[in-house]
């Protein structure tokens, strides 16, 4: 991009990431924000550092850095310590956002949930519980188990409808056991002789 021109054909300064190579403007390196030529930057754009003239990129766990060992910010999952990227599971087993003292978010698809600075697994909260939002809510539990109506408990199919080995829900039966058949509403026995 063309900053400054002397005619439609012959530019004379270049708009950053460009360069002027003769009278043309031509795109600076990978990773590069303002540099002289197609070899020397002079800055480089966030997730890359300065190596002598050219932009390496930072480790993956570094979003910004100012080397190869000195990273300044770190990507989710990461927290800075005396600038390296540490991973938050150093803090809480199933957390994903965290600063160095604290858990801030938890894995809720892995069944972790936010217990203050912690993560707590909602399986070991709520027996058999797989997803949940605090110690106490369950919100879906493990194949072959629904919430009950009561509370946020998981109760095994067949204990909520009788006669199902699978439910998608305290009411609605998936599948049921060996010698029956849903109906539209509950479990019914085959007829004798069938399976």
């Amino acid at each position: 991009m063309c900053r400054s021109c002397s005619s439609s054909s012959n530019c004379l300064q270049c708009t950053p990431p460009y360069y002027l190579n003769g009278s043309t403007c031509d795109l600076c390196p990978t990773g590069c924000s303002n540099c002289t030529n197609s070899i020397s930057c002079k800055t480089c754009t966030l997730g890359y550092y300065l190596a002598t003239t050219a932009c390496t990129p930072c480790p993956l766990v570094c979003s910004a850095c100012l080397s190869n060992t000195n990273c300044t910010k770190c990507t989710n999952g990461f927290y800075l310590s005396s600038g390296s990227c540490l991973p938050c599971s150093n803090i809480s087993v199933g957390c994903n956002f965290c600063n160095a003292t604290a858990c801030l978010s938890c894995s809720y698809v892995e069944g972790y949930f936010l217990n203050s600075t912690t993560c707590g697994s909602c399986n070991v909260a709520i027996p058999n519980c797989e997803v949940c939002t605090a110690n106490n809510v369950c919100v879906q539990c493990e194949i072959s188990y629904a919430l009950s109506n009561s509370d946020s408990a998981c109760a095994k199919c067949f204990i909520l409808i009788p006669y199902c080995q699978l439910c998608s829900n305290n009411s609605m039966c998936s599948q049921c056991l060996a010698g029956y058949y849903f109906n539209g509403t509950v479990c019914s026995a085959c007829s004798r002789g069938c399976s």
